[in-house]
């Protein structure tokens, strides 16, 4: 699976085409930066995770598509606290 890096790329795109909106009040120094870039990243990782196909199986409501199971949620949190780590 390519996600991490599909979510990294993501992140520079977006930051380099907001650059001149940059701003984090309250925060200063690098972590002011570094704070900016990682609420990108969440953002663009939310964005990934809802485009994601639904795993084979899932029941749906009235065939709408409807929340990730209990499961695929700890599963797409695990996946974000291994990217936050990396």
């Amino acid at each position: 699976m390519h996600a991490a890096e599909d979510v990294l790329q993501e992140t520079f795109i977006r930051a380099f085409r907001s650059i001149d909106r940059f701003e984090c009040p309250g925060v200063h120094g690098d972590e002011r930066f570094i704070r900016w870039l990682c609420g990108i990243a969440k953002n663009a990782l939310a964005d990934l995770l809802r485009k994601m196909p639904r795993e084979v199986g899932t029941p749906a409501v009235d065939g709408a598509a409807s929340g990730p199971s209990k499961t695929q949620a700890l599963r797409r949190e695990e996946r974000f606290e291994r990217f936050q780590e990396a």
